[in-house]
């Protein structure tokens, strides 16, 4: 399960959520860039295509993505690793 949620969009009424703002489910099936990302992997895999993203770069991002939480967790300025 992939919990998509907190995208640091945060509402603050009466009671506090977390918006939808990912997509939307149009005719029962999910719409928007979570779903076409999802959907664009998926379709590399079954129709033998190259992804639109190379893995080096796909790699580098979640590196960067990890740095992020790393400081986050200890104040500090991580380093971001090179695979």
């Amino acid at each position: 399960a992939i919990d998509l949620r907190d995208q640091m969009i945060h509402k603050m009424t009466d009671s506090y959520v977390h918006p939808f703002a990912h997509g939307r489910i149009i005719h029962g099936m999910p719409v928007g860039y979570a779903a076409d990302m999802l959907e664009s992997f998926i379709d590399s895999i079954r129709f033998d295509l190259d992804p639109i993203v190379e893995i080096d770069h796909a790699l580098y991002v979640v590196s960067i993505i990890d740095a992020v939480h790393r400081s986050i967790e200890s104040g500090s300025i991580e380093k971001v690793k090179i695979i």
